[in-house]
């Protein structure tokens, strides 16, 4: 299978991501990765690449995904309640957190790019197991408790997330790059 992302760098000091006109500082040694977010209702077909928003691809999150809903709306241009609930909880700093139906999206990054994807590659639809994870801004999300919880500064792209969908994850620790593919389905 080819690469979805391909020899993507990550860096050792800080440096910052454009998105939806605004400048989002990204800490040394996060992974950013390009997706999308859709509503389940919306058909399967990929989201165009003006689309994209930035997410960290973080193999500590144990979860799938997770968003707050300033960045759901302003980056996503989905209202949190639109997504319907998917009936399971986890729990985020100890409080419960309603998990959401939809559809994320992974673009494939231009080999040795972080910040541009790659248009001749259409998008990787992640089948997410349980939902996504809105929560933080002080938004009771269906939980009056919610509104206590402390969102990330970008969404988080999750190891459970890499793992229902067979991504394979490669880190050159000389390069500082990393490169995912999918396996086959019958593998």
């Amino acid at each position: 299978m080819p690469p979805i992302l391909h020899s993507l760098p990550f860096y050792r000091s800080r440096t910052t991501v454009r998105c939806a006109g605004r400048t989002i500082d990204v800490y040394p040694y996060q992974i950013v990765v390009w997706v999308a977010v859709s509503s389940v209702e919306d058909n399967r077909e990929p989201p165009s690449f003006d689309k994209a928003l930035p997410a960290v691809l973080d193999t500590g999150h144990t979860h799938n995904f997770a968003i707050s809903p300033s960045q759901l709306m302003d980056l996503a241009g989905i209202a949190w309640n639109r997504l319907p609930l998917e009936g399971v909880e986890r729990f985020y700093q100890g409080i419960p957190i309603p998990m959401r139906r939809a559809n994320v999206w992974l673009f494939p990054n231009q080999e040795g790019s972080r910040d541009l994807t790659d248009s001749t590659k259409s998008p990787v639809l992640l089948e997410l197991d349980e939902g996504i994870a809105v929560f933080g801004d002080g938004a009771a999300v269906g939980i009056a408790a919610t509104s206590r919880l402390v969102a990330h500064r970008l969404p988080v792209l999750g190891l459970r997330g890499l793992v229902t969908n067979r991504l394979h994850l490669y880190i050159d620790p000389i390069a500082h790059t990393i490169s995912a593919e999918q396996s086959p389905i019958n593998a």
